[in-house]
């Protein structure tokens, strides 16, 4: 069948002329060079991950694949299936919440979608340009999605549009036409909608893993699509569709284009801290009260008022105040924001330490929370995509301590240098790895966009802790 027997609906043809028709060329320094700083951060994250439970689950399953064409999983010697490696990778890169994230309505966090491209370019022999323009593009149609309907309001998760994204990013590396785009971009979206159950309430391990299935269901599909497996042509337009049953109507009318001048890369935000993104600027704050002295026992109330989106997901706004304020697992705790308050005035810092069973249980947290109280302020919300900000009243026994800050460090306008993303890297790198072979990986991962294939990158990948499980 020709592409011109194939008549998709127009989300999918979009979609479809886009990541089809994308000159590399085209893609500024600027995005280009953002796109690679997003890169190295991921692995860093991902390496910061590996002795993390369900990622170490994640790699035993991998392990017991042997692929052909084979994919590297990281810290494992032998080669696995290109999906369960991305699947294992993925589970990697998000599940400290580290990574980047896209701030809207709809948003949610790009690079998860780099373990697919990982895995597909490598499959095919792809260069680093490859998987950079690949990946370019699973950026541009994810932010396109998520500024167009804010799927967390309808009860899905962001998975839903991360598949999407990632069927679009993986046809690019995999080489696949017109026709098997788009039937890749069906075939991700028909039987993979996620529920946004997974972030709600007292959180469970998939809450780490969920976006990891939906980039492996798109690098899935996307093989199928290059098999020759059809697709319905109107999964988001037709009976029963996207539209109908999910999200109704929505256009993509600027897919690719800048938004203030900034591409989708150069529009997500990076994390000083391993939790959700709405937490980075109370840590922030309250690690540096920390730093001048200011101790739990100090403190006489918290008041904090933000945007609707903070108080939602971490201060109690889904009615679930019971879980926020005694969490029971790391998963809740990083979406916590009494926790966080609490363990970064107390401990001075927010790291991988901090969501440790025995910390996140420590009772001698738990007063202090109490003392929290978080609500929404309006005038906040409205302003909340390009100015996150955070108001909070600190009541001390002889003063009060009032505390404004609009942007986390990180944020993409208020963004790390290339030095900040070095550190970050080596800090979580070093939790697996040697400096030395730190460093090596550092430099490698920064010229990818110079390498002819993937070989040596995913050579040092599969070293970096390795195992054969």
């Amino acid at each position: 069948m020709t592409d011109d027997d194939l008549h998709f609906d127009g989300v999918t043809t979009a979609i479809t002329d886009y990541a089809v028709g994308l000159d590399p060329a085209s893609i500024s320094d600027s995005s280009r060079h953002a796109m690679v700083s997003r890169f190295v951060e991921a692995i860093g994250c991902a390496l910061a991950a590996t002795d993390a439970g369900p990622c170490v689950a994640a790699r035993s399953v991998a392990a017991t694949a042997i692929g052909e064409p084979g994919a590297s999983v990281i810290g494992v010697t032998r080669l696995s299936t290109p999906e369960l490696a991305a699947f294992a990778n993925g589970c990697m890169v998000r599940y400290l919440d580290f990574n980047d994230t896209y701030h809207t309505e709809g948003g949610g966090h790009p690079s998860d979608l780099m373990s697919a491209v990982l895995a597909a370019t490598e499959i095919t022999g792809g260069s680093g340009g490859d998987a950079l323009t690949a990946m370019h593009i699973g950026y541009e149609v994810f932010a396109s999605l998520a500024d167009a309907v804010p799927m967390r309001d309808k009860g899905w998760d962001y998975g839903a549009f991360l598949g999407i994204a990632t069927a679009a990013a993986v046809s690019r590396a995999l080489g696949l036409d017109r026709a098997g785009t788009a039937t890749a971009v069906s075939l991700a979206i028909t039987p993979n909608m996620p529920l946004f159950v997974t972030r709600t309430g007292e959180l469970s391990n998939w809450k780490g893993c969920a976006s990891a299935y939906s980039a492996m269901a798109a690098l899935f599909a996307a093989r199928l699509a290059a098999s020759g497996i059809s697709a319905p042509l109107r999964p988001f337009e037709g009976k029963f569709g996207v539209w109908e049953q999910a999200t109704g109507p929505f256009e993509l009318p600027s897919l690719g284009a800048p938004v203030s001048g900034l591409s989708a890369v150069e529009r997500t935000s990076c994390k000083s801290y391993p939790s959700d993104f709405e937490t980075q600027i109370p840590s922030e704050i309250f690690i540096g009260l920390h730093d001048e002295g200011v101790r739990p026992a100090d403190v006489e109330a918290i008041n904090v008022s933000t945007y609707y989106v903070a108080w939602d997901l971490i201060g109690g706004g889904q009615g679930d105040r019971a879980e926020k304020w005694d969490p029971k697992r790391r998963e809740t705790a990083d979406h916590s924001l009494p926790y966080i308050i609490s363990v970064a005035l107390t401990d001075g810092q927010i790291s991988k330490a901090s969501f440790a069973t025995e910390r996140v249980l420590d009772p001698a947290l738990r007063p202090l929370m109490e003392k929290i109280t978080v609500s929404e302020d309006p005038e906040i919300t409205r302003r909340w995509h390009t100015h996150p900000a955070y108001d909070i009243e600190v009541r001390l026994g002889d003063s009060t301590r009032n505390f404004r800050l609009d942007h986390p460090m990180g944020h993409y306008l208020r963004p790390f240098t290339d030095a900040e993303v070095d550190r970050k890297f080596e800090a979580n790198a070093r939790t697996v790895m040697e400096p030395e072979a730190t460093s090596a990986l550092l430099s490698t991962l920064w010229a990818v966009d110079e390498f002819h294939d993937l070989d040596r990158v995913m050579e040092l990948l599969r070293g970096a802790g390795a195992s054969e499980a």
